[in-house]
C-alpha cells in the first residue's frame, strides 16, 4: 500500500511536470501585412497587385489587390485553369460581370464576401471612398466543399 501510494505520487508528479513544463521549442508564427509584399501597379494604375504566392497553378497567381479609393478596375478576365476565389478583405467593393464597364451594374460586396470567378468570366470593380483590399486565390472546383461546388455553372 505504501508502494502503491508512492507509485501514484510519482505518476502525479510526472504529470504535473509534463503539464507545467514549457512546450518543446517550435518555430514561432510569422506575422506580416499585405504591405509587406512588393507591389506593382495594375489595371491602369487603379490598383496595386501584391504577389502572395506563385506557382499555385500554371498561369495563375495568388495575390492581394489593393484598389485605391475610388479606383476602377476595368473589365478583364482571368486565364487560370478553373476558378479564382476572391475574398473581400476590406470593402465594400463594387463588383459586376461584363465586358463593358457599366456603373449601373455594380453591386456592393462587403468585407468577408467570397466571390468564385470562373475562367474566362469578364468582370469589373470599383472601390468606394476608403478603397478596397481583395485576396485572390486560384483554386479548382474539386477543392471546394461539395455544396459550394454544386452551385457553380458547368464548365
Amino acid at each position: 500500500s505504501h508502494t502503491r501510494r508512492r507509485a501514484v505520487r510519482n505518476v502525479l508528479a510526472a504529470l504535473f511536470i509534463a503539464v507545467a513544463a514549457p512546450a518543446a521549442a517550435q518555430p514561432p508564427t510569422t506575422f506580416v501585412t499585405p504591405g509587406d509584399f512588393a507591389g506593382q501597379p495594375v489595371h491602369e494604375g487603379s490598383a496595386t497587385r501584391r504577389m502572395l504566392l506563385s506557382a499555385v497553378q500554371p498561369g495563375a497567381q495568388a495575390a492581394f489587390l489593393d484598389i485605391r479609393p475610388g479606383g476602377r478596375v476595368p473589365p478583364h478576365a482571368h486565364s487560370q485553369e478553373d476558378l479564382v476565389l476572391i475574398v473581400v478583405v476590406r470593402g465594400p467593393v463594387l463588383y459586376a460581370d461584363g465586358e463593358r464597364f457599366d456603373p449601373e451594374a455594380l453591386r456592393p460586396q462587403a468585407a468577408g464576401t467570397v466571390l468564385l470567378v470562373p475562367r474566362g468570366n469578364w468582370h469589373f470593380l470599383e472601390a468606394g471612398p476608403d478603397g478596397a483590399l481583395l485576396l485572390a486565390l486560384p483554386t479548382r472546383r474539386e477543392a471546394l466543399p461539395p455544396a459550394v461546388a454544386a452551385r457553380l455553372p458547368a464548365r
